[in-house]
């Protein structure tokens, strides 16, 4: 049996242009936890971090100052979606529109599942599903029972080479192939190969387009040029799992062994190495550390 290197997601970025409405919004909107904030400055930059959980997920939310507006930019071109699971989506669609105002992009209402489209303050792409069927395999860890928002789902990248990114994220990172299925058609808006692969309580949906060479180089390129993705827990050190890896050669480096943030206690460094998948986005591996312990308690 292979060696496993993960024990599951450690966090989700988003890219802000205000760190305070971004924070209001998953809070007040998505119901997270504020949790903590943090800012790491250099001579050259000045980044403000938020922290937010929910009973799965901590969202990492970023305010890089003087080029915020091209990041969010890239990011909300080169991610799909994040995806989070509701207990009922006919109550959760009329929360969102009556009390927050919320404008869907899309909704998909069929006999196995519900899914609301919308964006977030950023741009970020967000959805919202309801699970209606037990035919779905299971996939989705939900930890409580609300008619609303219960955790976490998925996040859902493009793939510009299906069968390339289910040989690195099966056979390089460990995650587990549960399903493949297509969505639209040729004569629909957009045409995906889609696969959900899994690792513990790390969920990724792959959505490879069917159309032409042109869209997959188009989404390849936007995916370069976002910050990072996901952060997974190792499920050893953040050099056992970055060793691992070392030999592969789809991985292309962007970081080793660096400290996360100025200003943690003395001895609660953080490490965490960053690298890119062959579609081009950035991931993390990064040591699963208490982030009210590691980051500056708001007042």
């Amino acid at each position: 049996m292979k060696k496993q290197l993960f024990t599951g997601g450690h966090h989700y970025c988003v890219v802000c242009h205000n760190l305070e409405e971004s924070v209001a919004f998953y809070r007040d909107v998505l119901s997270f936890r504020f949790v903590s904030f943090a800012e790491e400055k250099t001579d050259t930059e000045n980044i403000r971090f938020a922290y937010m959980k929910n009973d799965i997920l901590l969202l990492a939310l970023i305010e890089p100052e003087g080029w915020k507006d091209e990041a969010c930019e890239w990011a909300a071109a080169g991610l799909n979606h994040l995806c989070l699971i509701c207990g009922d989506g006919d109550a959760t669609e009329a929360m969102l529109r009556e009390k927050h105002g919320i404008e869907f992009e899309s909704i998909e209402d069929e006999p196995d599942w519900k899914c609301l489209f919308f964006r977030g303050p950023n741009q970020e792409r967000i959805e919202i599903m309801e699970i209606r069927s037990e035919m779905f395999p299971v996939i989705y860890t939900t930890p409580n029972d609300s008619p609303y928002i219960r955790g976490m789902g998925h996040v859902g990248i493009f793939s510009g080479d299906y069968e390339k990114s289910i040989h690195f994220y099966c056979d390089v990172m460990g995650f587990e192939h549960l399903i493949t299925f297509e969505e639209g058609g040729p004569d629909q808006p957009f045409w995906n190969k889609n696969a959900v692969l899994k690792c513990n309580d790390a969920v990724i949906e792959l959505l490879c387009p069917l159309q032409h060479a042109v869209v997959r180089e188009k989404y390849y390129y936007q995916a370069r040029m976002q910050m990072t993705l996901f952060g997974m827990k190792p499920a050893g050190t953040v050099h056992d799992a970055a060793g691992a890896l070392g030999a592969a050669p789809e991985i292309e480096w962007i970081q080793k062994e660096v400290d996360f943030l100025p200003d943690l206690p003395p001895g609660n460094d953080i490490e965490w190495v960053s690298f890119r998948d062959p579609n081009g986005f950035l991931w993390e591996i990064v040591e699963d550390i208490p982030r009210t312990e590691c980051a500056r308690e708001a007042k």
